[in-house]
């Protein structure tokens, strides 16, 4: 196949191809490929794509076949509208924006079920759709632009649809045998003042405790560095370097046993993902899941798909979320939530600019 050339692209296997391109952090060139998309299921090189749960949607991964710029998936982007090839999983294309009436509702509701103790925390996201078309390699580069310390993803397969965003938190990485990830939980306005309150303390505290025994479950001793603040736009997170030696037949299970984490999920694991089945009216889809690249080898560099948006056509959908504890206030929920979204919202560039 030859990505500068989108008709060839389209007229692959139904299914059977797709894109990606990505910035890693720190870094100030993107990597980007076109190719075959398979089902995941173990080491293999590509852009691998897990799902918030693959009890409702497969996780793929897309092959790096040839080499694709932003302007190249602009043009692939561009004969999809023009050849109505673009595919969108059917649960995800009704997604509308979830009301502060309807989000205060579901907070409140899991503030009950945690006082009840049928949880300890749980995740409860909104959806923010708006009606634009975007110019989306120059919306990815200006992700890249104002967020260096970020993951900044674009994707498409005919299985997950296109995606697009901007992840401040690392899943896991493995290299040889380090493995290198992060609790990243707990918000609050980028320059705020004095210490963080109790509320997000704990929330960080659960995150870190969490992803602390899902490695010694895995056979190896993590080692916890010092908790900093990490600024993500607006806001400014609660964020633990976490790093340990792999057990090579153990570090991609130990990927797919952390996903999802408390701090899009919630705890106990199995109960909050229940919880927000029952309690969300929309489809996660790939939010909260994990994306990123992959070796052979076994080698990986995974982030958690959050700060994204869905892609169609004419439209896009938003996911953002907050942790609810015991403490939290339904109004500052969504306040939360609002701040979040804007870290792609305030960036958005449609092709009429």
């Amino acid at each position: 196949m030859n990505p500068s050339n989108p008709t060839e692209f389209n007229t692959a296997p139904a299914g059977g191809h797709g894109f990606f391109i990505y910035r890693l952090p720190g870094s100030n060139v993107p990597d980007g490929y076109a190719g075959r998309v398979n089902s995941f299921t173990g080491p293999e090189k590509g852009f691998v794509i897990y799902p918030f749960t693959t009890a409702d949607f497969p996780s793929v991964v897309v092959s790096p076949d040839s080499p694709i710029t932003p302007g190249i998936g602009d043009a692939i982007v561009a004969e999809m509208h023009a050849s109505d090839s673009w595919t969108t999983p059917k649960c995800l294309l009704s997604c509308t924006s979830t009301s502060k009436e309807e989000h205060k509702r579901m907070v409140e509701r899991t503030v009950e079920a945690i006082r009840e103790h049928k949880l300890l925390k749980s995740i409860i996201s909104r959806t923010i759709v708006s009606d634009v078309r975007l110019n989306l390699s120059k919306t990815f580069n200006s992700l890249c632009s104002h967020y260096p310390g970020a993951f900044v993803f674009w994707y498409y397969t005919p299985a997950t649809g296109m995606w697009m965003g901007a992840s401040p938190e690392l899943l896991l990485e493995k290299e040889g045998t380090a493995l290198r990830t992060m609790a990243l939980a707990g918000s609050r306005p980028t320059g705020s003042d004095g210490p963080w309150d109790e509320k997000n303390m704990n929330e960080h505290r659960i995150v870190t405790d969490f992803i602390c025994t899902r490695f010694r479950e895995a056979g190896t001793e993590p080692i916890v560095e010092e908790t900093r603040n990490c600024a993500a736009g607006p806001v400014t997170h609660l964020m633990t370097p976490i790093h340990a030696t792999a057990r090579d037949n153990e570090a991609l299970d130990l990927a797919t046993r952390l996903s999802p984490t408390p701090a899009l999920g919630g705890m106990p694991q199995k109960g909050a993902v229940s919880w927000i089945s029952s309690t969300e009216r929309h489809p996660r889809g790939y939010y909260g899941g994990f994306i990123g690249p992959a070796d052979s080898n076994g080698d990986y560099r995974f982030f958690v798909n959050l700060r994204s948006m869905l892609i169609m056509p004419d439209k896009v959908c938003q996911f953002s979320g907050g942790g609810i504890m015991e403490e939290s206030v339904a109004d500052d929920e969504w306040e939360e939530t609002e701040r979040k979204a804007d870290t792609l919202r305030r960036l958005f560039i449609s092709t009429e600019k």
